[in-house]
């Protein structure tokens, strides 16, 4: 691709065809989707042959989250002065060093800091996507791009699950870890080789400092904050963790039973995924605030009715609520559209690692207050832990009125 001469700098960058773009990103998506949700298929596997504690498994796990959240600040300012292809492939490379660490670990030392390696190097996965996407395309295509990124990303992690424990019964867990170390090389190789060697703009002389603080300062950041910290955290805490217990516990189901809801869970996120992959971005700006709006409230309310209507016929609002979490990977975009373009890879890191700590710390929380509540009450732990879901139900409506109240009038969500 032939780029423009200039002696002096220029906003002018070189992009690949928009198809290349989506399928690399989308395989190095896919990975670290399927990495994320790996141990769970492998925990026999991982406990017995290595004689790990419930404990030691849990911290083996974090520590892919640990590293992954550590990265996210200064992910997104190598991404705004450096561009995906210098970043990403770097840290694909990384990764794919954690993956043969770990194949061939034998001791939880070893594991821990390969696992930590996987999450550095997964750590521009998505954002390297979503700021590339916003620096390259269209703004009225990053909902849509979107979209399909989750539904790939969201497929990982179904491949993670029943196709990993065949392939592990069949080979052994290692070989799992070995043919991710080779697809992280070969998503890092094609990045490297195929992406154009200036895919971000040079710095224009004399141009202000942008820092984060001012980037949290920004309205949009500001307005949707709660939602992302409520919502979204909120569901993938519920999502990872605390869906199953609640299955179990409260409704009845068996350990198998489970499973099978939250297979239908994800297979449901895919399927909004695909439809607003294949309709996002026909909306006008007025009516995709609605359906934002609204699903945001569907969400909230549906998490509610969990936490009251403690029946083994409610099991269904799990989906609900599920098919409306969604609405926040429209605002993700919408945000992202907002954003100058020099500082869409601080901008999306940003707004995910609100996102990501609140998962953090929700995912804690919930149990926090599901025993707070309990021994407060009284009461058995299930009705604490409907408690717990009860509050963060409402800590969602009140993230909904904030957005809505900020939204109105507003400009600062125009495309900058």
């Amino acid at each position: 691709m032939n780029l423009k001469q200039s002696h002096t700098p220029t906003t002018d960058i070189a992009k690949p065809p928009i198809a290349l773009a989506f399928v690399v990103f989308a395989a190095g998506y896919f990975l670290s989707y399927a990495m994320r949700a790996v141990n769970a298929a492998l925990s026999p596997d991982l406990r017995g042959e290595l004689s790990l504690s419930a404990e030691a498994l849990g911290w083996l796990t974090s520590a892919y989250l640990v590293a992954f959240a550590a990265m996210q600040l200064p992910l997104g300012i190598w991404l705004d002065r450096y561009g995906a292809r210098r970043v990403e492939s770097i840290l694909l490379v990384i990764a794919a060093a954690g993956c043969a660490l770990f194949a061939s670990g034998h001791s939880f030392t070893q594991l821990f800091i390969a696992r930590a390696l996987i999450g550095l190097g997964v750590s521009a996965c998505l954002m390297a996507a979503f700021t590339s996407y916003r620096q390259w395309y269209a703004p009225e295509l990053l909902s849509r791009l979107a979209a399909w990124m989750l539904v790939v990303g969201t497929s990982g992690a179904l491949a993670a699950s029943v196709p990993v424990r065949w392939l592990a019964d069949a080979q052994g867990w290692r070989l799992v870890f070995w043919l991710a170390c080779a697809a992280f090389a070969g998503v890092a190789a094609a990045m490297w080789f195929l992406f154009p060697k200036q895919t971000v703009a040079l710095p224009v002389e004399g141009a202000p400092y942008v820092s984060y603080r001012d980037i949290f300062n920004r309205q949009a950041i500001r307005a949707t904050a709660p939602i992302a910290f409520f919502s979204q955290g909120g569901f993938i805490a519920l999502q990872t963790l605390w869906a199953a217990p609640w299955l179990i516990q409260v409704l009845g189901q068996t350990p198998g039973q489970a499973a099978q809801t939250l297979f239908i869970l994800n297979s449901v996120l895919v399927g909004v995924y695909v439809v607003i992959g294949t309709f996002g971005g026909k909306l006008s700006k007025a009516a995709e605030r609605r359906v934002m709006l609204m699903c945001f409230t569907v969400c909230a309310m549906s998490l509610l009715t969990i936490a009251l209507w403690r029946s083994p016929n409610s099991w269904w609002l799990w989906l609900v609520m599920a098919a409306t979490s969604t609405g926040t990977m429209l605002m993700q975009a919408r945000v992202g559209a907002s954003l100058p373009k020099a500082i869409a890879g601080r901008g999306n890191v940003a707004l995910n690692l609100v996102i990501f700590v609140g998962g953090f710390l929700l995912q804690g929380g919930i149990g926090w207050a599901a025993n707070t509540a309990a021994i407060a009450l009284g009461a058995p732990y299930t009705i604490g832990l409907a408690a717990s879901f009860g509050a963060l139900a409402l800590a969602q409506l009140g993230g909904v009125a904030w957005l809505w109240s900020n939204w109105r009038g507003s400009a600062d969500f125009d495309e900058a």
